[in-house]
């Protein structure tokens, strides 16, 4: 067949070339041309839609076999350069980067993350692709809204590809030959196709099982700070729970537990100031007295590439705190002086609230938003603090960014003085 004449042919080259970074070349040139062998479908197929579904899985399945070929040509390659890493369980010597540096450079390491398309996503598939990795980005949403991470590696090193959490089969494939998977899904609030339980209990079980079965050398599994702080939380509940069940699939997972974290188009900021702006008063639940140590979503992607580096954070647990300890009425004081609103904070007892935003999460439009759900209402009356005996930023090496210094470009499209007028019909 094609691809076996293919992936012969890049053997053969590979093991008469003087630098990986060749036979990388081969196997992008031999993949595009297998690509281009497989003869479209003729229009005439796509006229009824019991036909339109063959195509489309037979698409899917090409799209498959495609990313196959190329992360095994990429491992290949790798391997050729430093055969040392074959078996073992550490990154250090898939760290080692060869090439021309950057984005262009062969680090090694060939990664399934998933939850690409999600808010950290974007940061940990840039910090991967900015250290030359090969990241297979596993998303449930539509293809536009993942597209944008093709940019952030060099040319043929970065794959998307559909999944589906709830299926066995389909998130095996997703890990097939990586050698690193790294989970990102979380569910913040349920929604009909998905509830707390099949997310974050289920989905990150069946992660792990997969990545323990393909026998990959790491698994990083996001958790969340406020795991297991507070029962009526189906949030936290679960996310500790989840933690269990992928400790028993995956012994050796490294769990990454970030406080509330914050950046451009998170849902600290951006909720808190959409509120300030709709609202007549903004409601301080129990008087707005927990504590958080919010954490910018950078600095965690940094920790978590540097969890990859570290042979000494497998198997254990790391929490990524902010700098500074605050409690919420403080944040939202922060928030509404960088948007320039003069907000009145009203004390609210959790028990109103959280009616409020029953009623609120349950509204077809609005409720889809995020901006005020129940779960949220529970948590905000409870204390984000660190467990003992768990790594930190600074077994990382990280210095982690103040709230202060990203708060502001976190804020920018609520405040009117930030836009220019050659950039507003962009902005808007």
């Amino acid at each position: 067949s094609v691809s076996f004449s293919c992936s012969s042919l890049v053997i053969y080259f590979s093991s008469h070339s003087y630098h990986s970074s060749i036979t990388l070349r081969l196997s992008s040139f031999f993949s595009f041309f297998f690509f281009l062998m497989i003869r479209r479908p003729p229009r005439s197929t796509l006229s009824s839609s019991s036909a339109a579904s063959d195509v489309y899985k037979r698409q899917y399945q090409r799209r498959v076999r495609e990313v196959r070929f190329q992360v095994a040509m990429a491992a290949l390659s790798s391997s050729i350069g430093n055969r040392s890493m074959i078996g073992a369980r550490s990154m250090s010597s898939m760290m080692s980067v060869k090439g021309p540096g950057g984005r262009s450079s062969v680090s090694g390491i060939q990664a399934a993350v998933f939850g690409a398309s999600g808010f950290l996503g974007g940061h940990v598939v840039n910090a991967l692709g900015r250290r030359g990795s090969q990241v297979v980005c596993a998303h449930r949403s539509e293809p536009d809204d993942a597209r944008h991470l093709k940019v952030m590696g060099d040319l043929g090193q970065i794959h998307i590809l559909p999944y589906e959490i709830t299926n066995q089969e389909s998130v095996e494939q997703v890990v097939q030959g990586c050698n690193v998977v790294i989970n990102l899904v979380g569910a913040p609030w349920q929604t009909r196709n998905f509830d707390f339980e099949s997310t974050n209990v289920t989905g990150a079980e069946t992660i792990a099982k997969a990545a323990a079965d393909a026998g990959v050398d790491r698994l990083i599994h996001v958790s969340h700070l406020a795991q297991g702080s507070c029962a009526a939380s189906g949030f936290a509940s679960t996310k500790a729970e989840g933690e269990v069940r992928v400790k028993a699939a995956f012994p050796e997972a490294t769990i990454v537990r970030p406080a509330t974290m914050f950046g451009e188009g998170d849902r600290l900021t951006q909720s808190t100031a959409a509120l300030a702006k709709l609202l007549p008063v903004f409601p301080l639940i129990e008087g707005g007295l927990a504590k958080r140590s919010p954490v910018y979503v950078g600095d965690v992607a940094e920790g978590i590439i540097e969890c990859l580096r570290d042979a000494n954070t497998t198997g254990k647990t790391v929490e990524l705190l902010g700098p500074t300890e605050y409690t919420l009425e403080k944040l939202y004081t922060e928030i509404f002086d960088q948007i320039n609103v003069n907000a009145t904070m009203v004390w609210t007892p959790q028990q109103v609230m959280a009616l409020v935003a029953k009623v609120v999460e349950s509204t077809p439009v609005i409720g889809r938003a995020g901006y005020l759900v129940e779960d949220d209402v529970h948590l905000a009356a409870v204390d984000e603090t660190g467990s003992q005996g768990t790594l930190r930023f600074a077994d990382l090496g990280i210095t982690p960014e103040q709230f202060e210094r990203q708060i502001g470009q976190a804020v920018k499209r609520f405040r009117k003085d930030a836009l220019r007028e050659s950039d507003a019909g962009m902005q808007i």
